[in-house]
């Protein structure tokens, strides 16, 4: 991607850091953090340069504040952490985040808890980071902010700025105007977005619900055809910037000679000759126990393949001091457990689990070893790991079997698509999956591909900033 001009400073603002800085300031230290929103804006920010400003633990820094290069080796741009205090990380994030926009976005209503105290903490939060985002803006700067916990900073940069140039990007889905209706703020919330220049959306889907709420909600005029809300001194722009994945550096470690040797180990570890396999974050909307009750539905009507299918589940450690995802991982331990418990035979147990982050080899050569990629979230706003399958697949022998409910299902029309509530259904299709004739494989996988390579994640980054 080439550099922006000099006028052109690109400031990014996200609610986590991209590293987790520890250490004297002689000696500090950045491990970077886990995560798709990081793994896809770091590699733009090593390459453009700028200002990425974001809520970090300092390490037991009280002063609120503290500035690093990053990364700490080699350093191509500028970290500006801000220091949240527990109340403020207790109300903004584990509170009104998690607890309300994270299920209503992902149509999980009966989950929601609506808080007029955390509410109260996320506007501070928000003009916490906008303050710092005020601080450092310059003339020119072109300024993006991402998801849905920093709503509100667009307007509150603006009342300040009226010439700043703001980028919005929501990385989940935004729902339908019946479900955003509930949310009891959801005025203040359309309005804090509508100070951007352009607000991006993983899919149109989402990009048309927003637009939606905008009439439906504020009575402001909408432009459906051209995406745009029309204001009293100007227009915003609404667009779907489907986000992609390092395409060509993932294709290119896939095809190493280590990722290739570790496939050959794994697939002969874990005795398949075919192996399915799931790579989620530990959270309620990813749909692991309804998968796995359609992992048991295929067993039962299967016993051809007893014996020689493996199903390997790798699960990311997320959110564990939460009681309610610790009962969640429980569920998970105790189905895995029973599926296994009835199937396994002597030398052979059908379900394989990691509950661990795997390094990017690792994962990797996970990727390519798999016959079937199982990607059946309840809901996602993209999905990343459809991509990562598809771009980790040079032979094209692999199949996606992907949800309807992922946002990566309106470009991957080549993949098996299912509905994750329904275990029959995703039964029947990794059945199909694994019987599939080659040519078809093949088929279906180069189009993909095609796709992941030619919409990648600098295509997406260039998509949206030119969009300003």
């Amino acid at each position: 991607m080439p550099a922006p001009p000099k006028d052109q400073r690109l400031i990014v603002v996200s609610s986590r850091a991209p590293y987790s800085v520890r250490g004297a300031p002689t000696e500090l230290k950045a491990e970077r953090a886990v995560g798709g929103l990081v793994a896809g804006l770091d590699p733009i920010m090593q390459e453009r340069g700028g200002l990425w400003i974001a809520w970090g633990d300092t390490g037991g820094d009280r002063r609120g504040l503290r500035r690093v290069e990053v990364p700490i080796e080699a350093p191509r741009y500028a970290l500006r952490l801000v220091h949240l205090t527990d109340k403020e990380v207790s109300g903004f994030y584990s509170g009104l985040s998690n607890n309300a926009l994270w299920p209503l976005a992902h149509y999980f209503i009966g989950r929601c808890k609506f808080s007029t105290e955390e509410w109260e903490t996320f506007l501070q939060v928000n003009q916490k980071i906008a303050r710092a985002v005020l601080d450092e803006y310059r003339p020119g700067d072109v300024i993006w902010v991402h998801d849905y916990q920093l709503a509100l900073v667009p307007h509150m940069i603006r009342t300040r700025r009226k010439r700043a140039r703001i980028l919005f990007f929501w990385h989940v889905p935004f729902p339908a105007r019946e479900v955003f209706a509930v949310f009891p703020w959801r005025a203040e919330l359309l309005l804090g977005l509508l100070d951007s220049n352009v607000i991006g959306f993983h899919t149109v889907e989402y990009a048309r619900n927003f637009l939606q709420c905008v009439n439906k909600v504020l009575g402001l005029k909408v432009l459906r055809k051209k995406g745009t809300v029309r204001l009293e001194d100007r227009r915003v722009k609404v667009r779907a910037f489907p986000m992609g994945v390092d395409a060509e550096a993932l294709a290119q470690l896939a095809d190493s000679a280590e990722v290739k040797q570790h496939v050959r180990e794994l697939r002969r570890q874990l005795r398949a000759r075919h192996l399915a396999l799931a790579v989620d974050r530990l959270d309620y909307t990813k749909g692991v126990l309804e998968r796995l009750e359609a992992i048991e539905v295929f067993l039962e009507q299967n016993p051809a393949y007893h014996e020689r299918f493996v199903f390997l589940q790798v699960m990311v450690p997320s959110r564990t001091r939460v009681g309610e995802y610790r009962r969640m991982k429980e569920d998970i331990d105790r189905s895995i457990g029973r599926i296994n418990g009835r199937f396994s035979r002597s030398g052979w147990v059908p379900i394989h689990y990691y509950f661990r982050m795997l390094a990017l080899p690792s994962l990797a050569a996970h990727y390519r070893a798999a016959d079937v990629a199982l990607v059946t979230p309840l809901r996602d706003g993209m999905n990343l790991v459809a991509k990562e399958y598809v771009a980790c697949h040079p032979e094209e022998r692999g199949v996606l079997v992907l949800s309807e409910f992922a946002g990566a299902v309106e470009e991957m029309s080549d993949a098996l698509v299912v509905n994750p509530y329904n275990p029959q259904e995703v039964a029947k299709t990794l059945a199909a999956a694994l019987e599939m004739p080659l040519p078809e494989k093949r088929r279906r996988m180069r189009r993909m591909r095609e796709l992941v390579a030619a919409h990648d994640l600098r295509h997406w980054a260039q998509a949206c900033l030119s969009s300003m």
